[in-house]
């Protein structure tokens, strides 16, 4: 088109000629009429000047020198088929030697989700905290304790039971029953149960418990197996301060507990789970082996429960059954995509009712994605796959046949033309289908590889492996694909399915008197034409060399005892290349209705013949021609109904003067209601949701959220000031490992043992406690339920008190604060415990030896609740000074205090916190922690605040968020220049990002709509929705461009026919593959179709609408817009500029030179802009 265009001035004095000797040809012909008569006005004459010059330039285009890898795969279609072919089967072959050969090549983990952030300082925190115990000389003081002794919280199965009161006789009993099937199973009997001191399965945490006479020890209220006293057994629970505080565990948020009334909407049970196993100490370990007895053993109980519940509704969840269950449907969900490939490699076949086409086709797509994972994996060296990673399967089916289709249907309209040869044929096609290609793959790429500036590993690989695959799919199709199409072309093209050939004789035989019939109809019609005597008026168009010819259908015929009064007029129409012919007859005898018009419009019939036919040529007019005859093609090529749609009757339908209006006040409402969803939008608090909401897990999960007051079992955040040690270095971290550590970082100066450091704890501990109930809400510090005071655990306070108690036990001052000399005399006055030899005045860990003898209940290791809250909040390191405990071989003392922690438990719900209200609660602990710090004692300056990922999780969920509207606002800044320069066109490239915008907005809208809030799914959908968004939009622009004309009108129907359909199928096949998705039980999975489908629906709604309409009122004409003549005029300006506006005398005279002269004005003013003589007088 390019050329076309430059050429365009050096045809204008050729197209000239070329029109006036069409209109010289047909006086000549027809001998008839005044040249006054067939006066027009003066824009349709334009339309008709850029028709003829259009057609110049098309031949032009179709002429250009055929590309060199056009004329090597037409000259050598099957070699060039067989080494591309090659290429791809190497890339598979390459990956199964890989795999083969041990190597990583999938390294998939679709367990976790890695959204850590590691140049962020609370990652390395929460690390630091977390694997705190793995160095070298840890001191374990846990004692010796058998298998299955401790829970594990992860496989604990929590029971919800909801009614209108749960509290009543029937439903109680109706618990009973469930608990005790699960609890008496033999597997968990066996091997799973958590143990009891004396060696049996603990029982269910359950309210049954205050019923069975677990309890009665504190009252005998608690014995009634029977449920006869309901309201007065859990009144005294409610009230009773040994129960008070656990029972709460146990009441929703609508319980009333009086004397006289005991009433809650829902109530839950916990079944503990034994850790460790015996033989099994790993977590990960663990996790493996009791995943599957949960799955197999327990779960077909609780669905039974479930289903057959008759007081109440039953949900149960339990971390690892939830685990298990997702990625056994995970595996099943995922076999969808075969559906997909199954629809689309149908919806292939039949655009292109070719089994050689759709085969390699997807062959293209499948082999994109296995070349990608091997730049992926190997060379760009990333080492995680998760599930993000297998939505791009579905990504790349709907964007690769999306290019096939634009190629094979730009391929295919090109049979409706004449080329010198097939390379030219080729050349022609791939020169007006790569660069849309490119321009849609470029965008789409860019806005995935904007997600991958991200930190966070599971968007930032996602990103990277996306717009790889789009690349390589690109490549593939330009590269690859022309040889497919080649070769089917020169090889298969005739061949025809035996079965077929059956039928259709088959069919033949039953059609065989209507053809008959048909043909004697024919004949006869023929007969009477021949008989009037008439003369054939042939049609005129341009041939190979610029001569007029066309090849026609003959009008009706006039007489020619009438033709003399018949006034002819020939009109070429710019939009379809047809010819008009329209006989105004004045004799009333020469036709039955009196001025009566007759249009006959023929399409340019330059078709591509096949090879066995012996086509004849359509003859040459020239001025001396006499007596012409009608040349008829044996047979004529149409395009199909969906091209002639889409131009002539779509394109009229959106250009019409009150329809256009229409289409775009309906767009106008839709973008306003989805702009009005899209403003709903909201932060997700409450993480990924990857089960569907009424899944029984979902329930379950929702009850524990939100249906329970607050307890003091339940998980809230907790924070802790930790001192002894640094944030994790991270610096040795592979960039794309998730479960990388760091390293260790200890704080050599930290020292808690002198007595500076001991005071300097306490103020602080105190400061915290004292905190009035006003104060504590600011830092969301959480109260006990029985005593109200602020649930801080600090270690120098309980030994405090500890100290104080063994003070007035042997009346000695044992109270803090301790320094050496204390030390010292603490353990000459229990040599039954320690030896004091050899702790010279260099020892400084003397803090440790008071605060072992606290956490070890006097060295009897009869452990209290202090051991279990504070043993995990102090760590030992075994040193030079350490030693064997007199009374107990296995115990140590004089060992160094490597870390303190203070633990504050909060009233912050993890699983309901969102970074809005939890962001502002950090940032007010850490300019806490660091003003107390500046008042520290040196050894405890250098303390940090953290929790256990929570912190790290808000800053992930804000950055979600930023980045989601990050990928918007990046997607669109790249997406306007690179559709401006596809365009080359500014007015084409800024309507194009508008639409594109459009449905952008309401693919946003649809999130809200939907029930969803800004998660981590939704993030990942916003910033590839403008690279999805722009596909189609690119695609319509690029047919608008590509256009010869220069009428608005003319070029919007060669848009659409050029276009239109591989635009249309192409979104059907997307539509198609993601509808695939809604069947998957992964709201995951089905979340991702329903963005799919919404998106591509949107994009093809407003391509196709709003595009479409708007390109038929503002399109630009001509050279409107355009940047080569945009920059010219620029570069003249400045030219003028520099020359103070008056050009150079050389430039003068060139300009005078091309001025025409007095004989060329007066011969251009002869001549009309359509090239007819002007009989006006000057």
């Amino acid at each position: 088109m390019g050329k076309g265009e430059h050429e365009e001035t050096a045809t204008n004095e050729k197209v000239q000629e070329n029109t006036l000797r069409l209109e010289r040809s047909r006086l000549s012909l027809n001998k008839i009429g005044p040249l006054d008569s067939m006066d027009k006005p003066k824009r349709k004459i334009d339309r008709d000047m850029d028709h003829q010059q259009a057609l110049d330039r098309q031949k032009s285009r179709r002429e250009r020198e055929p590309l060199l890898y056009c004329k090597l795969v037409t000259r050598w279609p099957l070699q060039s088929f067989l080494i591309t072919l090659a290429g791809h089967i190497l890339m598979v072959l390459i990956s199964a030697g890989l795999v083969a050969s041990g190597y990583d090549l999938l390294p998939v983990d679709f367990e976790n989700l890695p959204l850590e952030i590691n140049n962020q300082p609370w990652r390395p925190r929460d690390l630091a905290w977390t694997y705190r115990n793995s160095y070298s000389g840890y001191y374990d003081r846990t004692p010796t304790s058998g298998w299955r002794v401790f829970t594990y919280v992860r496989a604990n199965i929590d029971l919800y039971y909801e009614s209108g009161n749960v509290f009543t006789k029937s439903a109680l009993q109706e618990m009973e029953s469930i608990e005790n099937s699960l609890y008496s199973q033999n597997t968990y009997q066996s091997d799973f149960c958590q143990l009891s001191s004396n060696g049996t399965c603990e029982k269910i945490n359950s309210i049954l418990r205050y019923f069975d006479g677990t309890f009665s020890d504190i009252d005998p209220v608690f014995n009634d197996p029977n449920y006869d006293n309901i309201t007065g057994v859990l009144y005294t629970a409610f009230t009773n301060v040994q129960t008070k505080s656990d029972f709460f565990f146990f009441l929703g948020k609508s319980y009333q507990i009086t004397p006289n009334l005991a009433s809650s909407s829902i109530t839950r049970s916990k079944i503990p789970m034994g850790y460790p196993l015996q033989g099994i100490e790993d977590r990960l370990d663990y996790e493996a082996k009791l995943r599957p007895f949960s799955v197999d053993h327990m779960k077909p109980l609780l669905q039974d429960a479930r289903s057959n519940s008759n007081n109440f509704d039953f949900s149960y969840r339990s971390d690892m059954l939830w685990l298990e269950d997702v990625l056994r449907q995970a595996m099943k969900d995922v076999m969808f995509a075969a559906g997909s490939i199954c629809f689309i490699s149908i919806f292939i076949l039949i655009h292109t009712k070719s089994l050689w086409i759709t085969g390699f086709a997807i062959l293209s797509i499948m082999t994109s994605f296995v070349t990608t994972n091997l730049i992926y994996r190997v060379v760009l060296d990333f080492r995680y796959i998760g599930f993000f990673h297998v939505l791009t399967l579905f990504i790349v089916l709907g964007i690769g046949a999306d290019d096939i289709f634009v190629f094979y249907d730009v391929w295919r309209n090109t049979a409706y033309e004449a080329y010198p040869s097939l390379a030219h044929r080729l050349s022609d096609a791939y020169r007006k289908s790569v660069f849309s290609m490119l321009f849609t793959s470029t965008t789409t790429s860019v806005a995935f590889f904007a997600s991958a500036i991200s930190p966070l590993l599971a968007t930032r690989s996602f990103g990277v492996f996306s717009g790889l695959v789009i690349i390589v799919n690109y490549l593939s199709v330009i590269l690859y694909f022309p040889t497919v199409v080649i070769m089917y072309h020169t090889k298969f093209e005739k061949f025809k399915w035996p079965c077929i050939v059956f039928i259709k004789s088959k069919l033949g035989h039953f059609c065989s008197k209507c053809k008959k019939d048909n043909s004697e109809t024919t004949e006869a019609s023929t007969h009477k034409h021949e008989s009037r005597g008439s003369e054939t008026v042939t049609k005129p168009t341009f041939s190979q060399n610029g001569d007029l010819f066309r090849k026609i259908t003959p009008p009706p015929l006039v007489s020619k005892s009438e033709k003399d009064a018949t006034n002819v007029s020939i009109v070429n129409n710019r939009n379809s290349f047809t010819t008009h012919i329209k006989i105004e007859n004045s004799n009333p005898y020469a036709s039955s209705n009196k001025g009566q018009e007759a249009d006959y419009a023929y399409m340019n019939d330059v078709y591509e013949p096949d090879a066995d036919e012996n086509v004849q040529q359509p003859q040459v007019i020239t001025e001396a021609t006499t007596n012409v005859q009608s040349t008829v093609p044996k047979k004529r090529k149409k395009k199909s109904l969906m091209v002639r749609f889409f131009r002539d009757k779509y394109s009229r339908f959106v250009t019409h003067k009150i329809i256009r209006w229409v289409i775009l006040a309906v767009m106008l409402v839709v973008l306003i209601f989805f702009t009005v969803q899209a403003s709903k939008l909201e932060p997700d608090n409450e993480g990924l949701r990857v089960l569907k909401d009424d899944h029984v897990y979902s329930v379950a999960r929702d009850h524990s959220l939100h249906s329970f007051v607050l307890s003091n079992a339940d998980r809230t955040l907790i924070l802790y000031i930790v001192w002894g040690m640094h944030p994790n270095d991270m610096t040795n971290c592979h960039f794309s490992t998730p479960k990388c550590k760091g390293e260790q970082q200890w704080d050599t100066s930290f020292n808690p043992n002198t007595p500076e450091a001991q005071t300097a704890i306490q103020t602080l501990c105190n400061k915290m406690f004292n905190w009035s109930p006003a104060q504590a809400a600011q830092y969301r510090v959480r109260q006990d339920v029985t005593t109200g005071e602020n649930q801080i655990n600090c270690y120098i306070t309980n030994m405090g008190e500890f100290l104080a108690d063994e003070s007035n036990i042997t009346g000695t001052d044992w109270n803090l604060t301790y320094n050496y000399s204390k030390t010292i005399s603490f353990m000459d006055a229990r040599t039954s415990d320690y030896n004091s030899t050899g702790f010279t005045s260099n020892y400084e860990d003397y803090l440790q030896i008071p605060m072992s003898y606290w956490l070890s209940n006097r060295n009897s290791f009869n452990l209290t609740s202090d051991f279990y809250m504070f043993d995990t909040l102090i760590g030992e390191e075994e040193g030079p000074y350490t030693r064997t405990l007199l009374s107990d071989s296995t115990k140590k003392y004089g060992n160094k205090i490597k870390y303190i922690a203070i633990q504050v438990n909060t009233t912050l719900k993890v699983q309901t916190l969102g970074y809005a209200e939890g962001i502002p609660i950090m940032n007010k602990w850490e300019d806490f922690v660091n003003s107390e710090m500046k008042q520290m004692p040196n050894g405890m300056k250098n303390a940090f605040q953290t929790t256990t990922y929570i912190w790290h999780w808000l800053i992930v969920s804000e950055m979600l968020a930023r980045n989601a509207v990050y990928g918007i606002i990046i997607g669109v800044s790249l997406a306007l220049p690179i559709l401006i320069i596809a365009t080359r066109n500014i007015i084409t490239g800024f309507l194009a990002t508008f639409s594109m915008c459009c449905s952008t907005v309401c693919v946003i809208g649809v999130i809200p709509l939907g029930g969803w809030k800004l998660g981590v799914l939704e993030s990942l959908n916003m910033c590839m929705v403008v690279g999805l968004t722009v596909d189609y939009v690119v695609h319509l622009a690029e047919g608008y461009t590509l256009s010869l004309h220069k009428d608005r009108s003319a070029r919007l129907r060669d848009m659409l026919d050029e276009m239109a359909v591989s635009v249309f199928f192409g979104a059907c096949t997307t539509l198609g593959a993601s509808m695939f998705m809604f069947l998957a039980q992964l709201s995951f999975f089905q979340q991702f179709g329903i963005f799919m489908f919404s998106t591509i629906g949107f994009s093809l709604f407003f391509a196709m609408g709003m595009f479409v309409t708007l390109m038929g009122l503002f399109g630009p004409q001509g050279d409107n817009g355009n940047l080569v003549v945009l920059f010219s005029n620029i570069r003249n300006w400045c030219k003028n500029r520099t020359n103070n506006g008056v050009p150079p005398s050389e430039s003068r005279a060139q300009l005078t030179s091309n001025m025409p002269n007095s004989a060329s004005r007066q011969s251009m003013e002869m001549v009309t802009s359509n090239g007819r003589p002007n009989s006006s007088k000057p």
